[in-house]
């Protein structure tokens, strides 16, 4: 082994486990005999056995009597990884920061002082309970779009969002404008739908306008990630927000707006295209499964209602429609809301005069 800092043990259990949460030592595998790597390292049994025992402890070997360790990850309910170096200590094996363990604590106590005045309730809300749409509004008026109830559907996530979005305006075969490269899962939920993807390649600084433009004449849809693009980093700047006008509906992704770490927060790309239809997320501001999500257009009332476009549900709205395709009329009488928590959100163009 090349010298690092560090026992040797604790250098080997660590590269031992780095190959784990890569994939390169598979699930159920069976590890070498201690004098077995001991030989192939050039190290002492003791150093190769200290560092199996260190990994038994952290939950990645499961040991049985008689026969070699065989490679598992930890129990959720046993095994939470911790850092072992320092207490400032970053694991970096997982894309995500700790849950804000006081915050999410303050607002469950919060959240339960409030649930008896639901009780007489049936729980099933279309559009998602006032008081959540009511916090989605605050968010966006503090973030200089004021918007309204109506302009908000609470969805159980931003993927969830997209899914009812893309059922409900895109047909087989319909071009969609996404960025390339794009957040992988978002292509898998448009993949699902039979559409075609026009991928538009990112520059070193960013966007270009010229190529979103001319691939969005003969697109039925644009997705993309103006704030911290995933997984670029890129954030749009608000002279190509400006800029940016497609002939298609455009989708944008405002799931990592809130992890700015430097400076304000950009402003909402609806500012600058007020047809955009915004999807946001509290996942990645305050912890991976708070995922809620909204679908409209924040801004007006009752106005500019994505049409869907799939055959046989038609661009009528109504109850014919809503007879023909429930789950697309849903979300075709709530377009005007914006995706806050985890969604997507529609904001109208303002009339002049």
């Amino acid at each position: 082994m090349e010298r690092c800092p560090g026992p040797a043990h604790q250098r080997l259990s660590d590269r031992l486990m780095l190959l784990v949460l890569d994939g390169r030592l598979v699930l159920g595998a069976t590890v070498p005999s201690e004098r077995d790597l001991a030989a192939a390292l050039g190290v002492s049994r003791t150093t190769v056995g200290t560092a199996y025992r260190t990994l038994v402890e952290e939950g990645y070997l499961a040991t049985r009597e008689r026969a070699r360790a065989t490679v598992r990850l930890p129990d959720d309910d046993k095994h939470v990884p911790t850092p072992r170096r320092t207490p400032t200590a970053i694991d970096l094996s997982f894309a995500a920061p700790q849950a804000p363990g006081e915050i999410l604590h303050a607002a469950f106590v919060s959240a339960l002082e409030k649930l008896p005045r639901h009780y007489e309730r049936h729980g099933y809300d279309r559009y998602g309970i006032e008081e959540l749409r009511d916090a989605v509004v605050r968010w966006y008026e503090r973030r200089g779009l004021p918007t309204s109830r109506d302009s908000i559907l609470v969805t159980s996530g931003a993927q969830h969002a997209l899914a009812l979005l893309a059922r409900t305006m895109l047909a087989p075969r319909d071009r969609v404008v996404i960025d390339h490269p794009t957040y992988p899962h978002v292509i898998t939920t448009l993949v699902a739908q039979q559409v075609r993807l026009v991928p538009v390649g990112l520059t070193a600084v960013g966007w270009d306008v010229e190529q979103l433009q001319t691939a969005g004449k003969s697109a039925k849809l644009a997705y993309l990630i103006p704030d911290f693009h995933n997984p670029t980093g890129l954030c749009m700047s608000r002279a190509v927000r400006q800029q940016l006008e497609l002939a298609c509906p455009t989708i944008v992704d405002e799931t990592m707006v809130d992890i700015c770490l430097d400076g304000a927060p950009p402003v909402p790309f609806a500012l600058a295209q007020p047809d955009a239809i915004s999807i946001g997320s509290v996942s990645k501001a305050f912890g991976e499964g708070c995922g809620s999500a909204g679908s409209g257009r924040p801004g007006a009332s009752g106005a500019g209602r994505p049409t869907s476009s799939r055959p046989g549900s038609g661009n009528t709205g109504g109850r014919a429609a809503r007879d023909r395709d429930p789950l697309g009329w849903r979300i075709h009488e709530s377009a005007r809301s914006h995706r806050s928590a985890a969604g997507a959100t529609r904001h109208p163009r303002p009339r002049a005069g």
